[in-house]
């Protein structure tokens, strides 16, 4: 790695998103340091963690329910609402 990709906090708070986009567009490599010592590295995500799903809910495993996918947390939390008001119009009866 060359000295032109190290970085201190300070710089790579300015330059951020320059760096980031770099890293993506060019697959360059970024050392950030702290009082001169390395703390992290900006580099590019590999194309096997790019995974495109048809929506953000339909994510297995959803916020830890076992198997449950994004889309029937979703319908759950709805039925559980519409459940909860007819009890209570029930109540009001």
């Amino acid at each position: 790695m060359l000295n032109d990709n190290i970085y201190s906090i300070r710089e790579t708070r300015e330059q951020l998103s320059r760096l980031v986009e770099l890293a993506y567009l060019t697959g360059g490599q970024f050392l950030v340091t702290k009082f001169g010592q390395p703390r992290a590295a900006i580099v590019p995500v590999p194309k096997d963690w790019l995974i495109k799903p048809k929506s953000i809910l339909d994510f297995e495993g959803f916020l830890g329910k076992g198997g449950e996918t994004g889309t029937e947390l979703v319908n759950r939390i709805r039925r559980n609402k519409r459940e909860k008001t007819y009890v209570v119009r029930l109540r009001k009866r």
